[in-house]
């Protein structure tokens, strides 16, 4: 019996230990995203009620749930590993890892989400002046103040915000008291946070006297739908439920759903560039790289690789322009300047060797001790509050997608002047965007002047020209991409480091066999490109000896390659492998240009709309809609392409989108009925939105031009993100990821002329494509259509024109100078104008802001033209008559 008992007990010990293993083992177990958390042996941490629970249930399905009542309570489970992540708002846990060094955010947003403010239907009038204070709380810099004084920012205190001396209006406004650092209680009672400087600045903005209640969230929308409350700005998360409840504002805080873990869960990170051990293992004896004139790459050259072959530029730009013709082998450069040269062209690539520990700092005058302080007390102070890291995120992009330029505030005339010395030709570090200097150095360099309460005056001008100048007195300081090194430091006193930045070489992918191209084929040949595409700049970088062939639509370019006019077209990877299935005789070439990711685009008036669909789009990817939507556009199965079902009942309004219906699979024609990727998408969002659904047509070239104009509200035909279009339209987030390649004929060859086609063989082509497209695709009625339009355009404005050239004619022979004087000057204007350039004028300028119908326009733009002219054959038949007919006829009643 004794043996039993002690048995059963060293069994209990034993599964004990097992236990205690495995939880040990789990806890100290890697997280490498947050996909990795949807298994069972993992469990995540809910806040109860809030945004990040439904969205836990929704994407973690498989994991064990703790729900929670306390934010508190969930930094210990998380802590301890009670949980290996709590999902929450990434404000608070910037703020909570800021606090606790053990704890840190999982990389990547788990999903975004709105935060806004809830407005009771009863004050509808408060919507738009809550909007326009967000919209200039964002733009003149408080909102950044806010968000690094409170989130970002250690030992927050809350300003000192004057109430309205005369309010004009009260408001009753609820916010939750409990969420650190949003809103929450302080030590002497007093509410404090984010959201509680946002209310008293809105108090200013709106003239009005505030009352904060502090209520739990599960209270305060019915107090709102019982006119308790005017307002709700409690970390609110705009969802389609609330909507029917309340009025939303715009967003008033960036935000997403991310996961809390512990730091030592993290995949470990790669060293810092500026931690990297220099390697010399890269020979370059023979070989002939670039580099800067006066910078560290030379001095490494010329000290470490004496038997390289070295070319000197003043600018990278011409450094890697003879890199790519072939003059060079290599370019030597900073890391960051080197890394934005990949981006913008994927035929280059780094080594991965970093060449040197380098890092940037700022160059002084010897001895001016007092600025050099100042400057190491801010670059010191931003470290502190992780300003640096974040500055160097927003400028060093992975892809090509748009800089997010913040608007930083900036001191008046009267502040002290500080010259500043750079050269704003290395994008990303500085570099002119829109006319105006952007980059790293740029943001640092604005932010310390603001620091320091001084104005800056900015000296552009060569690398190799600023020491110099410096030294000159012409400038106060120079920061350029600035390496620190002995030589230097005896002309000039240099700053702490702010950023590593070590040298790298750049090189073309073809000389290291990373991935063989066929390029060369097209060497000295034509190649199609689409009007108002991005092929356009892609030719001039990656294909710069072969001629570009400019085209309207992306069927006249396939016909042009089939007849032998051109050698390839650039087109977008899902096009061309319908255009290679469907027409013999073509094939992809098998190097890609590049990546590209495609978009809807908006009107930059859309901001709210393009929000909306952002907001959609998310959920079609959770719910597996967006999965589905690709399968069936991207695969296989023809039958499965059915034109969707565009909706057209919507009442809260019509969303106007405009398309290319040549774009297969994203927009085109099947069985007389617009369909695609693009559409089909489209149309289950305007379900949502309750948008009737209209779809117009137009050039690939006219489609951004619409945009701008008002014509379209969106643009959909699998158009690609670019840095040039972002300037003029919105864009959705990416609906899809694919290559930029290169359709070419079978028989192209290594020769300047593609090969010969007999004409049997061109009448072959010319039969079936006919086929094709007229009689299978039935675009017979399509070009019947046109013609209708044509004629109807034709006769109108030719009545139109005449009766305008005969009063114009009667103008013109006035003897008064107030009639015929602009009369003649119309004539020639019209008669010097192409009637292309007309037409734009009146589509997109005169009637640019009205919404006419496009035809009326034509009518009336080609009526212009025609009057024009017929005003002159009016003149000139009556001026051949002999004067004395005239009398004549006026003698006898005429």
């Amino acid at each position: 019996m004794m043996f039993k008992n002690c048995f059963h007990t060293w069994l209990v010990l034993l599964l004990l230990l097992v236990s205690c293993s495995k939880q040990e083992k789990k806890a100290s177990e890697v997280i490498a995203s947050a996909a990795q958390l949807n298994a069972p042996e993992y469990t995540i941490g809910l806040p109860t009620g809030a945004a990040a629970m439904f969205v836990g249930e929704r994407l973690f399905p498989k994991a064990k749930k703790l729900y929670l009542t306390s934010d508190s309570d969930a930094y210990v489970a998380v802590s301890s590993g009670k949980i290996d992540a709590y999902l929450y708002d990434q404000p608070c846990l910037e703020h909570i890892a800021k606090e606790k060094p053990e704890l840190a955010i999982l990389p990547g947003k788990i999903a975004e989400e709105n935060i806004v403010v809830g407005i009771s239907p009863a004050r509808s009038e408060l919507l738009p002046q809550i909007n326009a204070f967000i919209d200039q709380y964002r733009a003149d810099g408080t909102y950044q103040a806010m968000y690094e004084r409170w989130i970002t920012g250690k030992n927050p205190a809350m300003p000192l915000i004057e109430a309205p001396v005369n309010p004009a209006l009260t408001l009753r406004i609820g916010t939750s008291g409990e969420v650190v650092p949003i809103s929450y209680i302080g030590p002497d009672g007093k509410l404090l946070g984010f959201d509680v400087e946002f209310i008293q600045r809105l108090g200013v903005a709106l003239n009005a006297r505030i009352e904060i209640t502090a209520m739990s969230y599960d209270a305060m929308i019915p107090a709102a739908e019982a006119g308790k409350l005017d307002l709700l700005i409690a970390g609110l998360n705009d969802t389609p439920e609330r909507r029917k409840m309340l009025l939303m504002s715009k967003p008033y805080i960036d935000s997403a759903i991310s996961a809390l873990v512990k730091r030592d869960r993290l995949p470990k990170a790669a060293p810092a560039l500026g931690a990297c051990e220099t390697h010399d293992v890269v020979s370059l004896a023979g070989k002939r790289v670039g580099v800067m004139t006066g910078s560290v790459g030379e001095l490494y050259i010329e000290t470490k690789q004496p038997d390289a072959i070295i070319f000197s530029f003043d600018t990278f730009s011409d450094a890697v322009s003879a890199l790519r013709s072939g003059k060079l082998e290599y370019v030597l450069g900073s890391y960051t300047s080197m890394l934005n040269y990949t981006l913008h062209d994927q035929a280059l690539m780094l080594l991965p060797e970093k060449l040197s520990t380098d890092a940037n700092a700022i160059a002084v005058k010897k001895g001016n001790q007092q600025l050099l302080e100042k400057l190491n007390g801010a670059i010191e102070k931003f470290r502190e509050q992780g300003l640096l890291q974040e500055i160097e995120k927003r400028w060093l992009r992975s892809a090509l997608i748009p800089y997010e330029v913040p608007n930083l505030p900036a001191h008046g005339a009267e502040a002290p002047l500080l010259r500043v010395g750079i050269a704003a030709d290395r994008e990303p570090i500085s570099f002119l965007l829109e006319g105006r200097f952007a980059g790293l150095d740029w943001e640092l360099i604005e932010r310390i002047a603001y620091e320091l309460g001084m104005r800056i005056e900015y000296r552009n001008m060569k690398f190799s020209g600023l020491l110099a100048a410096l030294q000159a007195g012409k400038v106060d300081l120079v920061i350029a991409n600035l390496t620190r090194t002995a030589e230097r430091a005896k002309m000039v006193d240099f700053t702490t480091d702010y950023f590593a930045n070590p040298q790298v070489l750049l090189t073309r992918k073809e000389l290291h066999g990373e991935e063989e191209s066929d390029w060369h084929l097209l060497s000295g040949k034509k190649v199609g490109v689409l009007v108002g595409s991005i092929y356009d700049q892609l030719q001039k970088t990656m294909l710069p000896d072969t001629i570009a062939e400019y085209y309207n639509s992306y069927p006249d370019m396939v016909l042009a390659l089939q007849g032998g006019k051109i050698a390839g077209l650039l087109v977008d990877e899902p096009l061309g492998r319908v255009t290679v299935a469907r027409q013999k005789g073509l094939r992809i070439l098998k190097k890609p240009l590049g990546d590209t990711a495609y978009a809807f685009a908006l009107s930059k008036q859309n901001a709210e709309l393009c929000a909306q669909i952002n907001r959609i789009m998310q959920e079609m990817k959770q719910d597996g809609t967006w999965e589905k939507l690709e399968a069936t556009w991207f695969g296989d199965d023809e039958a499965a392409k059915a034109p969707p079902e565009l909706f057209k009942s919507g009442s809260k309004g019509v969303l106007r989108v405009i398309t290319e219906p040549v774009m297969e699979p994203f927009s085109y024609v099947k069985d007389g009925k617009p369909t695609g990727y693009d559409l089909d998408m489209l149309s289950r969002i305007a379900r949502k939105l309750d948008l009737s659904l209209e779809i117009s047509n137009a050039d690939f070239a006219a489609l951004i031009p619409a945009l701008i104009s008002g014509k379209a509200d969106l643009a959909a035909c699998g158009i690609s993100i670019t840095e040039e279009r972002a300037k003029n339209v919105l864009f959705s987030e990416a609906n899809f990821q694919g290559k930029i390649v290169i359709v070419a004929s079978d028989q192209l060859q290594d020769d300047n002329k593609p090969a010969a086609m007999s004409f049997k063989t061109a009448l072959g082509k010319l039969k079936k494509s006919f086929h094709s497209t007229f009689v299978l695709e039935d675009r017979y009625k399509l070009v019947l259509k046109g013609l209708g339009v044509t004629i109807l355009i034709s006769l109108c404005s030719i009545l139109l024109g005449t009766l305008l050239g005969l009063l114009l004619c009667l103008l013109r022979r006035s003897p008064h100078k107030i009639a015929n004087v602009p009369a003649k000057v119309y004539i020639r204007c019209l008669q010097g104008t192409p009637i292309l350039v007309v037409l734009m004028l009146m589509y997109y300028v005169v009637f640019g802001s009205f919404d006419a119908n496009a035809i009326l326009i034509a009518i009336l733009s080609f009526a212009m033209n025609f009057a024009a002219y017929a005003s002159e054959m009016f003149r000139s038949g009556i001026a051949a008559l002999e004067h004395g007919q005239i009398e004549a006829a006026q003698a006898l009643g005429f």
